[in-house]
């Protein structure tokens, strides 16, 4: 998978990667596009499924994904994206947990 931080290098490459064909700015906003598709397809399985108010444990997990969006979203410099890559597994890890749990309990 190729990320904003690649487009240049992938260019170079060849590659033909998604951030490479649509550019730098519309890759922000297809990552974003992203983060909100995970928390929309969440709510619409809690609410098609909803048995107990832990199934929006996964909640509290979004202000690290908005603090993780904006973050990319404000950032430029291509180089400075790359120790974003950490940031945004964890907090996917944090997200899906949650999530998980609270479909268990």
């Amino acid at each position: 998978m190729s990320t904003i931080c690649d487009i240049e290098s992938d260019q170079k490459a060849g590659k033909r990667s998604i951030p490479v064909r649509i550019g730098p700015q519309r890759a922000r906003i297809y990552h974003w596009f992203l983060l909100g598709g995970a928390v929309v397809c969440a709510l619409l399985f809690v609410g098609l499924t909803y048995h107990s108010p832990w199934q929006f444990l996964f909640v509290l997990s979004l202000p690290l994904l908005w603090r993780h969006g904006t973050a990319v979203a404000r950032t430029t410099d291509p180089l400075k994206l790359n120790p974003m890559l950490k940031q945004l597994s964890l907090s996917t890890l944090v997200f899906v947990f949650t999530f998980g749990l609270g479909q268990i309990l």
